[in-house]
């Protein structure tokens, strides 16, 4: 998909896919029990699945530029440096606008097991 295509959706209706996977899976704790978990889209247009967490978490972009819809609805375009807070229970959803495009989710999971997804959806379509 070009730029220009994956700039035209503005719908969670008009992504007919189920999901595409993502580049890189890399996932770390800190010592303080922050886990990080890098997302990498190779090319504009990929889509990370809607899905809810258990808690809030912040999306860190760290290259390139992302849409995020929460709960369905867009929210906005993020460019790299900026700070995308998720509320917990909130479904979200965010797709590559830029080719190599990396961002950071940022959960706290201290005395917890790891990131717990609550709720997964297919898209429309």
């Amino acid at each position: 998909m070009t730029e220009d295509e994956a700039r035209s959706i503005h719908s969670l209706a008009q992504i007919n896919l189920v999901q595409i996977p993502l580049g890189a899976d890399v996932s770390f704790i800190t010592t303080d029990g922050l886990e990080i978990k890098e997302l990498y889209f190779a090319e504009p247009g990929i889509v990370m699945g809607q899905h809810a967490h258990a808690f809030s978490h912040a999306h860190l972009v760290g290259s390139g530029e992302v849409r995020v819809w929460v709960d369905v609805k867009e929210v906005g375009d993020f460019k790299a440096g900026a700070a995308i807070d998720i509320a917990a229970g909130k479904m979200h959803t965010l797709m590559s606008l830029k080719a190599d495009t990396r961002g950071f989710c940022i959960h706290n999971v201290a005395g917890l097991e790891g990131i717990e997804i609550v709720k997964k959806a297919v898209f429309p379509g």
